[in-house]
């Protein structure tokens, strides 16, 4: 079958793309990021056409911590999520990528690709801040 059928063949024993295969199907204006907390760290990279960058996010105890809570009130439905744990978290898991991205600004991507492994799996990405948030916006502690 496999020498017969080979879509087939592909869909059964899929393979991980390598880093340049990955890159080379990149448009030019898109960045993957890989984000994951497993264990004791966190880490991430990111990938553009050109540049490939790797972050420590360091210690994965108080994104556990910020990640367990913010999901609590989530899924509790708390109107207004803490603001304070929101920035600490934001800057913790976007910080490495937004300052990559700022050295890059002129070329940067215009889309960013996020896969998220382990327990950052279940963040919702789009609650994360990218600036500090003004105390009046709606966001409260």
């Amino acid at each position: 079958m496999r020498l017969t059928h080979p879509l087939a063949t592909q869909a059964a024993y899929p393979r991980a793309a390598s880093p340049e295969e990955v890159r080379a199907a990149l448009p030019e204006d898109v960045a993957l990021v890989e984000l994951a907390l497993e264990g004791k760290r966190a880490w991430g990279f990111l990938l553009t056409k050109k540049t490939f960058r790797l972050f420590d996010l360091g210690p994965g105890k108080q994104i556990r911590d910020d990640l367990d809570a913010l999901r609590g009130d989530l899924a509790g439905g708390k109107r207004f999520l803490d603001v304070e744990r929101l920035s600490r978290l934001s800057k913790n898991v976007l910080g490495p990528v937004l300052k990559a991205l700022k050295s890059d600004a002129a070329k940067g991507p215009k889309t960013l690709l996020f896969s998220l492994k382990g327990e950052l799996a279940r963040l919702p990405m789009e609650i994360l801040l990218t600036d500090n948030p003004d105390p009046k916006a709606g966001v409260r502690g």
